[in-house]
Formats: C-alpha cells, structure tokens, sequence
C-alpha cells in the first residue's frame, strides 16, 4: 500500500485496472523497480506494500505503450479519482514509473528512435 498525506490507498491493485498512460520523460535503460520504490519515497509517499506499487507502475508504462494518444495527464487524473491519491500524488506516480519503469521510453530507444 502506499500512505500519502496520512491516507491509505488500501487498494493500488485497483488502480492498475483504472487506466491511463505516462509523461514522455527520460528512463534508464532498463527497468528500475528499485529506482521507481525510491523515487516514490523520495516524492513523499510511503510504500507499505511493494508489489502493488509495482503493479501500479508497471501498468501505467502498459498504458501509455498501448493506448494510442493517452498522455501523462490522463493517467494522473485517472490514478487521482482515488481518493487516497490527489492530483498532485499521481503525477507523482506517473512521473517516477516513467522515469523508472518505462526503458521503451528512453530517447533513442525502442519508442524514441
């Protein structure tokens, strides 16, 4: 689970079925699940249980890898509706997945040639 703000998202597994794509953003060039944990600690928010937040990362790179046109935006909307996660917790998600979770998003890699 992941406490932000002193609310518990008692269900993230949810959230992987919500929908929703990521920000265009520079990411290793390779998965960094350790990377992704880290930056969402870092951003405020406390991983209480690591495979769903996991699950929630790898499936916002699913999204936007597979739903043609779908943005960063609509994904942290879409995470933010919620009501453990705001706006701004979202992005937060959003943006450390993509940084981290995401390689095929990499300049000048598979997506970005």
């Amino acid at each position: 689970m992941i406490v932000c703000g002193g609310l518990m998202m008692k269900n993230l597994m949810a959230a992987t079925l919500a929908g929703g794509a990521i920000l265009a953003a520079a990411a290793p060039a390779h998965a960094s699940p350790g990377g992704y944990l880290q930056e969402l600690n870092d951003r405020g928010l406390v991983i209480t249980d690591v495979t769903a937040a996991l699950a929630v990362g790898y499936q916002v790179c699913h999204w936007i890898d597979t739903i043609p046109g779908y943005t960063g935006y609509e994904a942290a909307m879409e995470l933010s509706e919620y009501p453990e996660l705001d706006r701004w917790q979202a992005a937060e998600v959003v943006v450390a997945a993509v940084g981290n979770l995401c390689p095929q998003f990499e300049p000048g890699g598979a997506e970005n040639p």
